[in-house]
């Protein structure tokens, strides 16, 4: 019973601290900004301008680069794990799964795989 009280003690902070304390922080900082010129309304009026396209070309390079490095990535960890998983089923065939995809992401909850525990040969016979 003990351990179901703290746990629920726990859920109760994590509560406070979502609907709570974090929105409380947050209209503090925007209480003391209000009205003030930040480093922020620099920018937005630095980057709103039509005629400084160069750094939105840099930012919308920088993200097409990073999306491809990403998906070559995720080709290459599926392409490896094919071969690994081949290598792993040669030294024990009833290795089980880790549940991820073959490209190394989690798996969506509502799609998760399912474990299927290996047969124990029963020593007995």
């Amino acid at each position: 019973m003990g351990v179901i009280a703290v746990a629920r003690s726990f859920d109760l902070v994590e509560i406070a601290l979502r609907f709570g304390l974090i929105p409380f922080f947050f209209w503090l900082c925007v209480r003391e900004l209000a009205g003030q010129e930040t480093i922020v309304d620099v920018m937005v009026q630095y980057f709103s301008k039509g005629g400084n396209l160069m750094p939105w070309g840099l930012a919308g390079g920088a993200s097409v680069w990073a999306f491809a490095e990403r998906k070559l990535r995720q080709h290459k960890t599926s392409k490896m794990s094919e071969h690994l998983n081949q290598l792993e089923k040669r030294l024990d065939p009833k290795r089980s799964s880790s549940g991820l995809t073959a490209t190394g992401q989690t798996p969506v909850p509502g799609k998760v795989i399912p474990f299927v525990r290996p047969e124990v040969e029963n020593e007995s016979n």
